[in-house]
């Protein structure tokens, strides 16, 4: 019987978004959470609601894991207002 452990970490979320009124300029959210690796549900949860609720729509997301060095795009498209 095989078991998946979701490891806590301390995770760092990049969210570079267009400004609603100025598409052509960008801005820049920074949020740290404590959320489970591999699959990062509150931040997933947290990009998800920004993506339905929010005029500002995302060009790139970054997420920074604690335990690594390494930094991991989120494999995620939104669409452009």
């Amino acid at each position: 019987m095989s078991q998946i452990l979701h490891k806590w970490t301390l995770a760092t979320v990049q969210v570079i978004y267009y400004l609603p009124d100025y598409t052509d300029l960008v801005n820049e959210f920074v949020w740290q959470t404590e959320d489970q690796i591999p699959k990062f549900p509150r931040i997933t949860k947290f990009l998800d609601y920004w993506d339905k609720n929010i005029d500002g729509s995302i060009k790139e997301a970054y997420i920074y894991d604690q335990g690594h060095n390494e930094l991991r795009v989120v494999d995620r498209r939104f669409k452009i207002n």
